[in-house]
């Protein structure tokens, strides 16, 4: 009986479809669940520490102190960041993919402007937010006060308006 070659081929094309869908399921990120109130809390930190970067960035040319005072201001968020970028993570469950397109689209959003964001009220933002920098709360009020309002993919979950507020009240001080 001769051989044929036919089945070396099939073995290559077999890890070749493999190799392929491997790579395919890596591009797909798992839909994240609802966002908690405490996890909308943790975006709209994360929301009011992206636009900070991006504005420092580009009024640099206007105000000279602006970059600096983002120095300070990053300094002085790093602890609270770390757990805002941490429970954000967490929140698309460990899904590095989902969690860079996330973040992509902040600098995104924000890089291409948002209305009403300049250079004229960006002191009075980062002087605010550097005052409040060391607690979530402080952050959470900048961002509050700054009118942010995240993109909430999976939307936020339903809850119960009085549980809520008694979380939020002894949630993270």
């Amino acid at each position: 009986m001769r051989r044929t070659a036919s089945a070396p081929f099939a073995i290559a094309a077999l890890i070749l479809f493999m190799v392929e869908s491997a790579a395919d399921a890596r591009h797909y990120a798992p839909l994240p669940a609802c966002w908690s109130i405490h996890d909308i809390e943790d975006a709209k930190v994360m929301e009011l520490s992206v636009s900070l970067n991006v504005l420092s960035l580009r009024c640099r040319h206007e105000n000279a102190v602006i970059t600096d005072r983002y120095e300070r201001y990053t300094t002085d968020s790093t602890k609270v960041m770390a757990g805002v970028a941490h429970a954000i993570k967490a929140h698309f469950r460990g899904s590095n993919l989902a969690y860079d397109r996330y973040s992509i689209g902040l600098a995104n959003k924000y890089g291409a402007g948002v209305t009403g964001q300049d250079c004229k009220g960006v002191a009075t933002l980062m002087e605010s937010a550097i005052t409040n920098a060391g607690t979530l709360d402080g952050l959470s009020q900048v961002a509050e006060q700054d009118n942010i309002q995240p993109n909430l993919v999976g939307g936020a979950c339903p809850e119960h308006p009085v549980k809520a507020f008694v979380v939020r009240r002894w949630r993270r001080r």
